[in-house]
């Protein structure tokens, strides 16, 4: 809602920057960028928590109460997704799959 009613507005954030995760802990998350290093709020949708490994990129966003972390980029990992469908992954190789037809894959295989 924010982006949005700020986008119609013309209300563009600041800076925009890409930098290396050097840590992540507490929800916080440590990064270097072309502005220095320092500590971001991470923001994801509700009902969702990630601690990004270190080397991701961070898309961090400046804005009028502050700097936050949007994300980090995401490498392509060769999963096979169609559009509308959801894949959630760990560093560590598992894999959460929603599929369009209803069904839902931990690993490749149907549960």
């Amino acid at each position: 809602m924010w982006i949005g009613r700020n986008m119609a507005n013309d209300n563009k954030p600041d800076a925009v920057t890409t930098g290396g995760v050097n840590c992540s802990a507490d929800r916080r998350l440590s990064a270097s960028s072309q502005n220095g290093r320092s500590q971001y709020a991470i923001v994801s949708p509700a009902g969702i928590i990630s601690s990004p490994a270190s080397g991701a990129d961070a898309v961090v966003i400046e804005t009028s109460s502050g700097q936050l972390c949007l994300g980090v980029v995401t490498p392509y990992h060769g999963f096979d997704v169609s559009p509308g469908e959801i894949a959630l992954w760990s560093d560590g190789g598992a894999v959460l799959k929603l599929a369009n037809d209803g069904k839902i894959y931990a690993n490749g295989r149907e549960i």
